[in-house]
């Protein structure tokens, strides 16, 4: 099963360019802590409190859930069993499920979701999805089933997060802004 998902990898890194690998190296920077420490004050400060707490919860559940299954399944990155394809290497040395896929999933929807009548946020979501997805192939960090797994349960967690946000809001409510970053 390996071979074939790492034949797609290279049939992909056929393309490689210096352009598209520093392209695919900068998308990298929005499945890292630093884009985190940077969008989570700037929803919570710049936008909405509201939203930022949102965001802030379903990303940060979404992290949970990708290391434990992680964990569970202790599958190789691509670039471990072949360092011909690995373009860029992580910190986990664990694949599936994709961390950055699920997170492909979950930002558009949540964007689509709060901006309903927008159009901009389903075009930006589309590219969002597209080209951070194909940048863990490119970058040979991940398979194609890692990334499919992500779609699946960023999808998943997405629908458990409409059914339990409201609820936890509810609870929330209770406390002052300052007092539910500090307990986060």
């Amino acid at each position: 099963m390996y071979i074939f998902q790492l034949k797609i990898i290279e049939f992909i890194q056929l393309l490689r360019s210096p352009f598209l690998d520093e392209l695919f190296k900068f998308l990298n920077l929005f499945d890292t802590p630093i884009f985190y420490l940077i969008l989570f004050p700037m929803l919570w400060i710049g936008y909405s409190y509201r939203f930022g707490a949102k965001t802030f919860f379903i990303l940060m559940f979404s992290a949970i859930v990708n290391e434990f299954l992680k964990n569970i399944f202790m599958q190789p990155r691509p670039y471990i069993l072949d360092p011909n394809v690995g373009i860029i290497h992580v910190l986990s040395n664990y694949g599936l499920p994709s961390g950055a896929a699920q997170i492909a999933v979950i930002l558009p929807l949540l964007l689509i979701e709060h901006f309903k009548k927008k159009k901009w946020p389903i075009i930006l979501g589309i590219n969002y999805f597209f080209w951070i997805s194909l940048s863990r192939l490119y970058l040979g960090v991940h398979f194609l089933t890692d990334i499919i797994a992500g779609w699946f349960i960023g999808l998943g967690l997405f629908l458990v997060y409409l059914y339990l946000f409201p609820l936890i809001e509810k609870m929330l409510k209770k406390y002052k802004p300052a007092n539910i970053f500090w307990i986060a």
